[in-house]
């Protein structure tokens, strides 16, 4: 089953889904500017124009709209166009069309690089980075605060059951886990 893209962002031409909620760190720092509703209560589209990374539209429920159901709020939240940059957003986002899956670097709101993959591509290059996100000090750092929180939990549960036994960290499980989410832990090409 799939799931709902969030957002969408134009690439290239294409309309394409995107999965990532890029504009909730903004609202997380402009609450005010978050337009109300229940839950996320927005629909965005982003675009990739002169390798910048920008916000193209924000729209909200509108029932007074009848074609679309929907108005655009975008001229509320930024003053420019420059201010419509991402600039606050770094890291990888992988977009899929027709087979084709597309993997982009941005940094602080550029594109860095992209590239185009079928889907054994993608696994060999998922697999690479993984192997490569291993060595870096993000991933140390990433071990290191799942260690801490595991032992937390694990001194919590041995306080409320004193008959629990030592349970060790499940260097195993950290690393699966980190194999399926490499590409939203990853803030950069690795791999080739």
């Amino acid at each position: 089953m799939k799931t709902t893209p969030l957002d969408i962002l134009w690439f290239e031409g294409r309309q394409l889904p995107l999965m990532e909620a890029l504009l909730e760190p903004f609202f997380n720092k402009h609450p005010q500017l978050r337009p109300p509703g229940a839950g996320r209560s927005y629909w965005a589209s982003f675009e990739i124009a002169e390798d910048e990374l920008r916000v193209r539209d924000v729209e909200v429920a509108d029932p007074r709209n009848l074609r679309t159901g929907r108005r655009s709020v975008l001229a509320g939240l930024f003053e420019s166009a420059d201010d419509a940059v991402l600039r606050w957003f770094s890291g990888l986002l992988l977009l899929e069309q027709d087979k084709q899956y597309f993997v982009l670097e941005i940094r602080r709101g550029r594109l860095r690089a992209k590239r185009r993959y079928d889907a054994a591509g993608l696994a060999r290059f998922e697999q690479e980075q993984f192997e490569y996100f291993c060595l870096t000090e993000d991933y140390d750092a990433l071990r290191a605060a799942a260690q801490k929180e595991f032992e937390l939990k694990e001194q919590e549960a041995r306080r409320k059951d004193e008959g629990r036994g030592y349970r060790s960290f499940d260097e195993a499980a950290f690393r699966q886990g980190l194999r399926t989410t490499i590409l939203r832990q990853s803030k950069e090409l690795l791999a080739d």
